[in-house]
């Protein structure tokens, strides 16, 4: 079974070439928010806000991004960008005085929230013919965003996505198999990586078809995790945030 939305879906490609020229229009911008907050959320609590950057205040990011951050394909992703969402963690919407003593649902609650806003943003951009690109690196200077753009105890800036015009044709990379598909009453024992490693062979591949050089997809995130090379700020920014 297919159709228009479906297409879009199973279309999502990450874009970071865009046309620094290109203007989103009001409307489209308003169509995407809406759609954004219309994402189903716990209680319909819409713990999360979204931080709208476009021209100089969105230059002042790039500017930020490129002073604290050595991802460059971030910065001119930021910069050539028609317009940059900032979804945040946000419970002090409530008016709330909490201690969660180490508790990590509340912000469990909001990380989701914020996701699922986020995904139903670029599902409305795709669908009207625009690129996207989640940036969760936002993060490594999680701290400066923090205090450059005050925001309020129980908030905390968790995943960009820049939305523009595209200016290089897209590829879709291929998803792992079934593997991480479990049917209920099936195992779910993930020993025999065998699947896994002929899934990074055939990114590998389409790597070279596409274009670009990328490391292996396995080793990536071994070292990623294995070796602790996650921000190590985050920790300390929701607690001073007081999420943790």
């Amino acid at each position: 079974m297919m159709n228009e939305t479906i297409n879009v879906i199973q279309n999502h490609a990450t874009v970071r070439g865009f046309d620094g020229e290109y203007m989103l229009s009001q409307e489209a911008l308003s169509a995407i928010i809406s759609s954004a907050k219309q994402a189903p959320s716990w209680e319909n609590g819409q713990a999360y806000s979204i931080v709208v950057f476009t021209g100089k205040e969105k230059e002042k990011l790039a500017n930020l991004v490129e002073k604290h951050d050595n991802q460059v394909n971030n910065v001119n992703t930021i910069r050539q960008s028609s317009v940059f969402l900032l979804f945040n963690i946000n419970l002090s919407l409530y008016g709330i005085d909490a201690d969660f003593g180490g508790e990590i649902e509340p912000l469990l609650i909001g990380a989701v929230d914020a996701s699922l806003a986020l995904e139903n943003a670029a599902i409305t951009a795709e669908s009207m013919g625009l690129g996207t690109c989640v940036i969760g690196g936002i993060r490594r200077l999680s701290e400066e965003i923090v205090t450059t753009y005050a925001y309020p105890k129980y908030s905390f800036p968790l995943v960009g996505m820049a939305i523009g015009k595209a200016t290089k044709e897209k590829f879709v990379k291929p998803r792992l198999s079934d593997i991480n598909v479990i049917y209920a009453g099936q195992s779910m024992d993930f020993t025999d990586l065998t699947p896994v490693k002929a899934y990074a062979a055939k990114l590998k591949n389409f790597s070279i078809q596409a274009g670009y050089t990328s490391s292996d997809w396995s080793d990536r995130f071994l070292n990623y995790y294995n070796k602790g090379k996650y921000p190590k700020g985050t920790k300390a920014v929701l607690q001073k945030q007081g999420l943790l």
